[in-house]
Parts: C-alpha cells; sequence; structure tokens
C-alpha cells in the first residue's frame, strides 16, 4: 500500500508521530525521580506520590479510546492539535499545584491531553502503510521513542535537583507548544472524508465490541498490555529502591534507566533488522522468553539483597529487550486483524496498554515493602501469561498483508 505515501504534505508525517509519541512517553517517564521528593513536599505517603503517575497513565488511557473512535469520525488531525492544547494547558498548571488533590486532577487532565498522541500516531500510519512495511515503521518508532524515556529520568532528575521538581511540569508545558506550532503546521489530514462516519456513541460501544469478541486481534494486542504493565511496575518501584534504600541522588538514580531502556531499543533495532529474514512469530517467542530471563534475574538478585543498582538495571535490559521485540511485531500482527476501523484498533491497542500500566503503577504502590520482591513476582506473573500465549500461537492465525 503506496498511494499518498510519496505527495509533499506527507513527508513530516512519521518525525512528527515520533515526536508526539516520544513526549508521550517523556511525560510520564520524566517524573519517576521526582516522586520520593513530591512525597516529601506534600508531607504525604510514596504510595500518594505513585498515584501522580497512575493517574497520568488512566487519563492517557481511558481519553485514548476516545481519539481512537472520534478520529474516525473527524479527523486525526483536528483531535491531535486538541489534545495537546490541553496537555499544554493542564501541565503549566500543575507548576502551580499547591495540595496532591490538585495535582492529581490536573494530572489525569494531562493524561487525557497527550492520550491523543499515544493512539493518533498509530492510525496514521495505519492509514498510510500496513503489513510489513507498517512493522517495520513501528519498530523504527519504537527505537526512537524509546530513547525518550530511557533519557527522561535523567533529565528529570537534573531537573529535579538544580531546579525543583514543580519546573519538570513547566517544561512540559513548554515542549508541548512547540510540538503542537509543528503538528498545526506539519500534519496533513490522513484519514479521507469518504472512509468517516457521523459521531455516533452507540457505532463507538458497538465497534469496539466487535473488537473485543476478535480472538485473533485479542491475541495479540494484549502481549504489550501485560509486557508494559510489568515494565511500569519496575519504573515506579525503582526511584523508591535506588534513591531510598541504596543512597542515590535523582541525577545519579536518572543514569540506570538509560541502560535498561536501552533494552526496548536494542528490541526494536533487532526487529527493524531481521524484520525481512524471521516471522513475526519467531520475535514474539524470543521477546517472550527475554522477558522471563529478565524478571527472573531481577528476583534471582533481590532474593541475594543485591546492593548494587547497575546488576538491576543491566538485569532488567533483557526484560525491555523482550518488550521491544514483541512490541512491533504484536502491534503490526493485532491491526491487520483489524478489518474495519484502524483508528478503533490502534486506541483499544495502545489504550489497554496504557491503562495496564496504570494499573502496574497501583499494583506497585500496594507491593511495596521496601524491595523488588512482591512487585516482581507481580511482573513473574504477566511474564508467564505472555509465555503461554506466545507459545501457544500458531501460524495460521498470523496473517499479514503485504
Amino acid at each position: 500500500m503506496t498511494s499518498r505515501k510519496t505527495v509533499v504534505p506527507y513527508k513530516f508525517i512519521p518525525s512528527l508521530m515520533i515526536l508526539a509519541s516520544a513526549l508521550c512517553a517523556m511525560s510520564t517517564t520524566i517524573l519517576t525521580p521526582a516522586l520520593p521528593f513530591i512525597a516529601h513536599y506534600f508531607d504525604s505517603s510514596n504510595d500518594a506520590a505513585q498515584k501522580i503517575l497512575s493517574l497520568n497513565l488512566l487519563g492517557v488511557g481511558l481519553s485514548g479510546l476516545i481519539y481512537g473512535a472520534i478520529s474516525e469520525s473527524l479527523g486525526r488531525r483536528f483531535l491531535f492539535l486538541t489534545g495537546i492544547t490541553l496537555f499544554s494547558v493542564s501541565a503549566f498548571l500543575s507548576f502551580f499545584a499547591e495540595s496532591f488533590n490538585i495535582l492529581w486532577g490536573l494530572q489525569i487532565i494531562q493524561g487525557c491531553g497527550i492520550g491523543c498522541a499515544a493512539v493518533l500516531p498509530l492510525a496514521v500510519i495505519r492509514d498510510v502503510y500496513s503489513g510489513k512495511r507498517a512493522a517495520y515503521l513501528m519498530s523504527l518508532f519504537g527505537i526512537l521513542m524509546a530513547l525518550s524515556p530511557a533519557l527522561s529520568p535523567l533529565v528529570g532528575g537534573v531537573i529535579t535537583e538544580y531546579l525543583g521538581w514543580e519546573f519538570i511540569f513547566l517544561i512540559l508545558g513548554g515542549v508541548g507548544i512547540v510540538l503542537g506550532a509543528g503538528l498545526f503546521f506539519g500534519l496533513p489530514e490522513t484519514h479521507p472524508q469518504e472512509l468517516r462516519h457521523p459521531v455516533s456513541f452507540l457505532l463507538l460501544f458497538k465497534n469496539y465490541g466487535r473488537l473485543l469478541k476478535n480472538t485473533k486481534f485479542l491475541r495479540f494486542a494484549v502481549l504489550p498490555w501485560f509486557s508494559f504493565s510489568g515494565l511500569w511496575v519496575y519504573s515506579s518501584t525503582a526511584p523508591f529502591v535506588f534513591i531510598e534504600n541504596l543512597g542515590l541522588t535523582p541525577m545519579e538514580y536518572g543514569k540506570y534507566p538509560i541502560i535498561t531502556i536501552l533494552g526496548v531499543v536494542i528490541g526494536n533495532i533487532f526487529v527493524n533488522r531481521l524484520i525481512k529474514v524471521l516471522e513475526l512469530l519467531t520475535f514474539l517467542k524470543i521477546g517472550s522468553m527475554s522477558l522471563l530471563l529478565g524478571i527472573s534475574g531481577l528476583l534471582v538478585a533481590t532474593g541475594y539483597d543485591c546492593k548494587d543498582p547497575l546488576f538491576y538495571a543491566s538485569i532488567m535490559f533483557f526484560y525491555c529487550f523482550g518488550f521491544g521485540s514483541l512490541w512491533s511485531a504484536s502491534l503490526s500482527l493485532a491491526m491487520d486483524h483489524v478489518s474495519y476501523g484502524k483508528g478503533y484498533g490502534a486506541a483499544l491497542i495502545r489504550s489497554g496498554q496504557l491503562l495496564s500500566g496504570s494499573l502496574g503503577v497501583m499494583v506497585s504502590g500496594l507491593l511495596y515493602q521496601g524491595s523488588f520482591l512482591f512487585p516482581g513476582l507481580f511482573i513473574l506473573a504477566c511474564s508467564m501469561a505472555i509465555t503461554v500465549l506466545v507459545w501457544t500461537t500458531s501460524k495460521s492465525e498470523i496473517y499479514i498483508s503485504d
């Protein structure tokens, strides 16, 4: 499928979609090194601080279901611009928040705004590409998008240490304005008028219901859900283990997610480079085994009371490699089983992923007892579920249209 791809107005789409997706990832991970300090500032519990991430992800996930569906009626561009504006305004207001209740509310709104960047890039790309070409682009997205959550904790640590955690929100709002300008001038509408239908909430529920009954779609869609939930359990637990238990500063902590998230980059490069010679099911199997290797190593290190943050970060590299290998392959396979309404499919995949991430943060807050033990057991359960799903998948359940 190559029509409209070489037209000049569409040449900025990959770059803009990557930047939007990167901002979506950055908007939550940049806060992780600040969580212990936010809890101290408001004289509250660690769990209360973790709710900032959980509520932000909740807003992203829930709004994504609306963005994807309504974009089938109103188009992608209008909703993109609306969401980025909402994100920027709420981020600026979060800078002035003087209570947890206000900050929690603004973080839900901020998540609802950036939810457009969680879902619509997938829909925009699938407006234009399909099959292995889409998988190739998604793997490239994964490589570049992973740099954002890898580097943003370091950026957040520097901001927290030298300016204060409040300035993280001020900077996010400024980045949102810049991206909004780029989308306004560089993003054309990719969803043709003739394919749109009137806004109907009845149709919205009907289309999501069809997808939830599509067992082939769901088999591949849940893979990034489970793996993303596990990743966020680790990401929301690590700041407290590293800063409070191991005595790191926010800036020192920010270096270690780079090592861990580098696994996502390498995993997507692995798919990107070998997509022409290996079956997508092979990537899923390799990814599932890497997930198990990473989390098993984390639990063993915890059992031996390891005090080396570099070891924890390095062993979780393998988990992230598995996530990267699963991500682009499973998304492409799931979307190839959506025969109508790509916006609905993209929304359900990404929103489910982000809602599972929100659940993971909540679970982390409930299970955290000063170490990775109980959160790690939850991640292990998610990884085992993924492994069972992948290794019971037959080739007849996979269809790729080139």
